[in-house]
């Protein structure tokens, strides 16, 4: 429901697989990770057909997520993917380039390149592969 104690349960669990891997596996270099935008104009248009209201509240919610995780990671000094800010247009909301013009909440072909270009850059950023 994008509720602050939603909001902290996604927190929390995050912490706890992040322990839960760390435990069985110490040395896996861990990589967090910020989707694409959705565009509330659009969000589910081909699947859901909501309502505006709806759409608006989804995208809003969705947004609330990508950004509790985008805050994690810097908290918590992880490496993060951050797909989510070059994806906003100047309106503040998705560009639809990066959507899936199917279900409009997937990424798109063009969403999916720049997810991968920033799954890349952090690797190098962060030197993860030798």
């Amino acid at each position: 429901s994008g509720e602050i104690s939603d909001l902290n349960r996604q927190w929390l669990t995050i912490a706890h697989i992040i322990d839960a891997v760390r435990s069985q596996s110490p040395f896996t270099q861990i990589i967090l990770a910020a989707s694409i935008s959705p565009n509330p104009f659009l969000f589910g248009d081909g699947v859901l057909n909501w309502e505006t209201n709806k759409k608006w509240d989804a995208s809003i919610v969705t947004k609330a997520y990508l950004l509790n995780m985008i805050n994690f990671a810097s908290s918590q000094h992880y490496p993060l993917v951050d797909a989510y800010h070059p994806s906003l247009g100047p309106d503040g909301h998705g560009r639809s380039i990066y959507i899936n013009s199917t279900d409009n909440i997937h990424p798109s072909n063009e969403g999916r390149v720049l997810f991968s270009e920033k799954i890349l850059e952090t690797i190098q950023k962060y030197r993860m592969i030798e």
